[in-house]
């Protein structure tokens, strides 16, 4: 009976943990979020044509096969 309970409180308190950790990751990330500076999209002449014409997902092996 008492392994139980002390099973249940490890079980909760490491959800408490978790909880606090994701709450202050999560709040650091918003506090830092406003300090970046914005990204442009806008291509640059340093960065080749073919770069941005790859396809977003790998294709299979086997698409490479004639």
């Amino acid at each position: 009976m008492n392994d139980d309970a002390r099973d249940l409180v490890s079980a909760m308190l490491a959800i408490g943990y978790a909880a606090v950790l994701l709450v202050v990751g999560e709040l650091y990330i918003t506090s830092r979020s406003t300090e970046l500076p914005a990204i442009s999209l806008k291509q640059s002449a340093s960065v080749p044509q073919a770069f941005h014409a790859m396809p977003a997902t790998p294709r299979s092996p086997s698409a490479l096969v004639p």
